[in-house]
């Protein structure tokens, strides 16, 4: 739950008004939900807790119990976004291409995993390896090394059109703005010789205002707004993007691919636990711990921070761009819009699009 909520719950003395205040809060939810989405009633969220309830309900289990419901409403909101399931033959050679690099395959376990740059995707891949025998610890693995893996891409037609149909499949997905924040800080603010080289001196280059003479530009100092001005650059191709900052549903082609599972980056814990209790996973394998040289984690502050210096023309290009990244995966992805405080602040409903 968030550090707010948390906090409100505290200060309920009496077990009573916690109740009523979370029927309350299910009910809030759900209307909004309802409402954006088109996917979740209100009368589901009371449900849950009225269930729960019975069951002597303790913060933990309401956790769990919400964090489930998000993700069944992660994937009736994909339901709504692919009406159909579309064949993965009508993608250009490009499309696939970039999809079926980003598949992971399990041959053991009978498992496809789509991994997304920054959202947890080495540690998931450290879980894959643990699950395949190569270690009984995740934490152990330091480093991954792609060719560890097999890829959707490495098959024949045929054991891939096999696969896609049998094997479980399931990705693990972030809220757009702050995976491009996370992307942005990872790649432009800490030390990186080959983004810096490779992207970071065309970006100050074509972006900066006012211009800098050529021989000055270094790539070393790229600012948000900078960065996200290169995002929106209608010259910049999609399908051409660094993988790191490539729309989500570019990498995954969820409208031709039917994943069982999606999980959260912001329910990392809850979901990866739901995650390995149903594949059945021994009670001693578990999600490994954050690495110590990830850094700080991305709160609402630094959300608040790094997109106020973008204009509302900009942000509504960027939810242009990644639109399908808001339409197939966004859940309850309100909240952290409204703290962002753009350097315009948007109207409401340019905020309230993002959740449709």
């Amino acid at each position: 739950m968030p550090n707010e909520l948390n906090d409100f719950v505290k200060s309920f003395v009496r077990p009573s008004k916690f109740k009523v205040f979370v029927v309350l809060t299910f009910t809030f939810a759900g209307y909004w939900l309802g409402r954006f989405s088109g996917n979740c009633m209100t009368a589901e969220y009371v449900r849950l807790y009225m269930r729960s309830e019975n069951h002597d309900t303790t913060k933990k289990q309401l956790e769990v119990e919400t964090a489930k419901f998000y993700r069944k409403a992660r994937l009736d909101a994909l339901q709504k976004c692919c009406p159909q399931q579309l064949s993965l033959q009508r993608l250009s050679e490009q499309e696939a291409k970039n999809a079926l690099r980003h598949i992971i395959v399990d041959r053991k376990n009978k498992l496809l995993y789509c991994y997304i740059p920054k959202v947890a995707s080495s540690n998931m891949k450290r879980l894959i390896l643990t699950l395949q025998n190569y270690t009984d610890n995740s934490n152990a693995i330091k480093y991954i090394d792609h060719q560890g893996f097999e890829f959707l891409s490495d098959v024949t037609a045929s054991e891939k059109d096999h696969m896609i149909k049998t094997f479980f499949k399931f990705l693990f997905v972030r809220h757009p703005l702050h995976r491009m924040l996370s992307a942005y800080r990872n790649k432009f603010i800490e030390p990186n010789a080959q983004f810096e080289l490779q992207y970071g001196r065309k970006i100050v280059q074509k972006y900066r205002i006012p211009s800098v003479p050529i021989n000055q530009v270094n790539g070393k100092n790229v600012t948000f707004q900078e960065f996200i001005r290169y995002l929106i650059d209608k010259e910049t191709y999609v399908q051409e993007m660094n993988e790191h900052w490539m729309p989500m549903y570019e990498l995954c082609q969820p409208c031709y691919i039917n994943y069982n599972f999606i999980g959260s980056f912001e329910s990392l814990t809850l979901d990866t636990n739901a995650l390995l209790t149903k594949l059945h996973a021994p009670d001693n394998i578990a999600f490994p711990i954050k690495q110590s040289f990830y850094g700080t984690s991305i709160n609402r502050e630094a959300v608040a921070t790094f997109y106020r210096s973008i204009t509302t023309e900009e942000y509504k290009s960027l939810h242009g761009r990644y639109m399908n990244d808001f339409k197939c995966f966004a859940a309850l992805m309100l909240v952290f819009l409204k703290a962002s405080n753009l350097a315009t602040k948007p109207r409401t409903d340019a905020i309230r699009s993002v959740c449709i």
